[in-house]
This record gives structure tokens, C-alpha cells and sequence, in this order.
């Protein structure tokens, strides 16, 4: 059953890409719900949100929508390409302002919102429970301005080259990670708020101020925090986490990473002049990697909080590791086998080993190609050997008596014969 469990949520885990890009999760739809396409059904795209009914999906094909949006209704707006599906403001106001609860905005490059205050890419006024993912948002005066806004996610966007701030928040309980904030003059402004919001996972890369805020904030999930492309601390014990906190001693994120975060963690190989690449899709910090080509095997490290589940779905090309057939698979969390429950696959070109772990520590991934043991056959063949010197025996003490009971029965016929003469 959990083996099933495990293929299920792999399988998902790989589909998933396929419809979203980038994104992480899907968004649910209701079965009844209608998908209205643009420009295929309506001509723009606020068309079809005031033709859409609640839980209906807005699907927006590529192209350039020079267009401002009101969202007043619960839809989900999904771009099919978000490098290619683009709406444009033309710089004459905010670009999308959102007012109903449990919106989703996915998959668009969203610009040229009007150049000043109070002037967004995205607004969200003064409603909860919205979901921003899988965007780039560029060229505004605010990139994501969240007013009044609660228990919203922002997650997987490209927030770039807003003329005053990345994200600004004024609200409670929001949750952000995996976005890419940067060359903003401020990366993020955090106003009011009574309950944190949360940053964790994203990258926070050359804005002129990286982060200002009033409140209360969380700067970190428990174990990871965020990358500061102006930190300069170190990683002693090697688990991916800057040692001291940025961005002084006692500052506000405890657990800085050492590296850009990415869904997708790459490692070049160099084999006979040919460069491979080993891809970990993961959820949590992978770092330490080693790849032991003579021994067949590769090790790396994960952290993350205690109690929260990971996965790792790893991709190894064939030219680095191959598996003959008197040869297995040995997966390993802190040298504790846990082979049964992963998930194995292969192409022509490449292994692919999926495993989903709850934390309790940080772990050690040891991945090995070993050889299928051998039956020790030796207590067998001392047992065949005795059986067959008793079988040896036995056949030999028959053959005699038979050969004895011969001889003595033509002895008596003899002795009988020279008495009848």
C-alpha cells in the first residue's frame, strides 16, 4: 500500500510540470466549473472573467493582452506560458486589482503598470485567501501589493525591476516562497501586520534596499530561510544554511541559504569530456553533494523542519551510472535501508528514484549501485556431499549382499548335485 502511495504521488510530482511549467501544484477545479479560453472564446481576458461564473478557469493562451483587469469574482486566471502570455498596462493604471476571495492568478508576465503611487502590477485589496503564483512581474511602480490582505500565498513569481518596491504588504498571515525578487529599490516592505508573515525560499537578489519592515515577520519556515545575494557568511558543517544571520549578527533571517533557491537543483558532470547533469527536484535544501563514480554512488544532504515531509525526485544519466544485471539499487537515509520505499524507474538514458520522507532530522541520502548477493551454497554442497557418500554406501552394501546370496545359492546346488550323483 505505501509503495502505491509512493508511485502516486511520483507520478504527480512528474505530471505536474507538464501543465504549470514551473509551478509546484496544480490548481483544483471544480468538476462542474467551466474552462473559458481566450482569445479563443473571448477576445480578451476581461471578457471572460465577466462571462465567468464562481470556480470557473480563465485559460489564456500566448500572446500580448494590452489590457487592465478587475477580478471581482472567485476564477482561476491561468496563462499557458507565463514568458509569453503578457499583460500589458501601457502605464495607465494598475495592471490587475483583485476583490473576491480565493482568486488565482498563474502563469503571465504582467507589466507597465503606471509608474507611481499608488500604482501596481498586482493589487490585492482588502480580501483573503488569494493565490499569486508562477508569474513575472516587471516594469511597475509596486510589482505585488497585498492592502488588507490575509492567508494569501505568493509563490514561484519573478518579481523584477519595479520602480519602487517587489512586494509590499500590509496584512496577516501570508505566506511566500520560491520567488525571485530583484533589482527592485526595495525588495520588500513589510507595513502592518499582527499575525507574521511568512518569507522562506526566495531569493532576494541586488535590490537597492533588500527588505524593510515595521512588524512582526517570520523570515524562515523553522530550518531554511532565504537567499540575500549581499550575504557573506559561511557554511562550516555543509547542510546548505549560512552559519551567522543576515544581514548582521542577531539579524532577522536565522537561517540565510548559501545558494539561490530553485525547485530544480542541477550538478554538472564532466565523464570523458561530455558534460551530464544529475537534476534533484526537491522541496527541501539539498546540499553536500559527492558522486563516487568508481564505488557507484552519489550522497547528498537534506534539511528541513522537523514534522514536514519532503521529496526528492533525482534524475542520474546512464553515462555516470549504470546498472548491469547482477547489480541493485541501495537507497539509504542515514544508513538505514529504505530501498522498499522508494520508487524506481529508467529510460533509455537515464535512472529516475523518487522518495517522499517525513523530517526529523537532517538526512544523509546515500544512492549505490551494489551486487544482487549470491546464496552461500556451501552448507548445501556439505550436506549433498554426505548424502551422496551414504547413498554411495548404502548402493554398494547392497550390491555385495546381492553377490554374497548369489554365490551361496550356486554353492548349495553344487553340494546338492554331487550327493544326487
Amino acid at each position: 500500500m505505501l509503495r502505491r502511495r509512493i508511485l502516486a504521488a511520483m507520478i504527480s510530482v512528474l505530471m505536474l510540470p507538464l501543465f504549470f511549467g514551473t509551478k509546484p501544484y496544480g490548481i483544483v477545479v471544480a468538476s462542474q466549473s467551466m474552462i473559458r479560453k481566450v482569445p479563443q472564446d473571448y477576445l480578451t481576458i476581461q471578457a471572460a472573467i465577466n462571462a465567468a461564473s464562481s470556480g470557473d478557469v480563465i485559460q489564456v493562451s500566448p500572446r500580448t493582452y494590452p489590457e487592465i483587469l478587475m477580478i471581482n469574482k472567485t476564477v482561476h486566471v491561468v496563462g499557458e506560458d507565463r514568458s509569453a502570455t503578457i499583460i500589458d498596462g501601457e502605464e495607465k493604471g494598475t495592471v490587475i486589482t483583485i476583490t473576491a476571495l480565493n482568486v488565482e492568478v498563474s502563469g503571465f508576465t504582467i507589466k507597465n503598470g503606471r509608474r507611481e503611487s499608488p500604482y501596481c502590477g498586482i493589487l490585492v485589496f482588502s480580501i483573503d485567501n488569494v493565490t499569486i503564483s508562477n508569474n513575472i512581474v516587471t516594469d511597475n511602480y509596486f510589482g505585488i501589493d497585498l492592502r488588507d490582505c490575509d492567508q494569501s500565498t505568493i509563490f514561484d513569481n519573478t518579481i523584477a525591476n519595479n520602480s519602487y518596491v517587489g512586494i509590499s504588504v500590509r496584512g496577516n498571515n501570508n505566506i511566500f516562497y520560491g520567488n525571485t525578487i530583484a533589482n527592485n529599490t526595495q525588495g520588500v516592505l513589510v507595513s502592518t501586520s499582527t499575525t507574521p508573515n511568512t518569507f522562506y525560499h526566495n531569493n532576494f537578489l541586488n535590490n537597492t534596499n533588500q527588505a524593510l519592515f515595521y512588524s512582526s515577520t517570520k523570515w524562515d519556515n523553522g530550518v531554511e530561510g532565504n537567499f540575500w545575494s549581499d550575504y557573506q557568511g559561511s557554511d562550516g558543517n555543509g547542510d546548505g544554511i549560512g552559519d551567522t544571520t543576515y544581514p548582521y549578527e542577531g539579524g532577522w533571517d536565522k537561517c540565510p541559504l548559501m545558494e539561490p533557491w530553485s525547485l530544480n537543483k542541477i550538478f554538472p558532470i564532466n565523464r570523458d569530456g561530455e558534460t551530464c547533469y544529475v537534476i534533484i527536484r526537491r522541496s527541501c535544501i539539498v546540499a553536500s553533494f559527492n558522486l563516487n563514480v568508481s564505488a557507484k554512488q552519489l550522497s547528498f544532504r537534506v534539511t528541513g523542519p522537523s514534522g514536514s515531509m519532503f521529496f526528492f525526485n533525482i534524475t542520474i544519466p546512464k553515462t555516470i551510472l549504470n546498472k548491469g544485471s547482477s547489480e541493485k539499487w541501495l537507497i539509504q537515509l542515514n544508513s538505514t535501508d529504505v530501498t522498499a520505499n522508494s520508487v524506481v524507474g529508467e529510460n533509455a538514458s537515464a535512472y529516475f528514484i523518487f522518495l517522499m520522507r517525513s523530517f526529523s532530522s537532517s538526512y544523509e541520502i546515500r544512492i549505490q549501485i551494489v551486487k544482487i548477493p549470491i546464496a552461500d551454497f556451501s552448507v548445501y554442497l556439505i550436506i549433498g556431499g554426505v548424502a551422496t557418500t551414504v547413498i554411495t554406501i548404502g548402493v554398494a552394501v547392497v550390491m555385495f549382499k546381492r553377490k554374497r546370496k548369489k554365490t551361496s545359492s550356486s554353492f548349495t546346488h553344487l553340494v546338492a548335485d554331487s550327493f544326487a550323483g
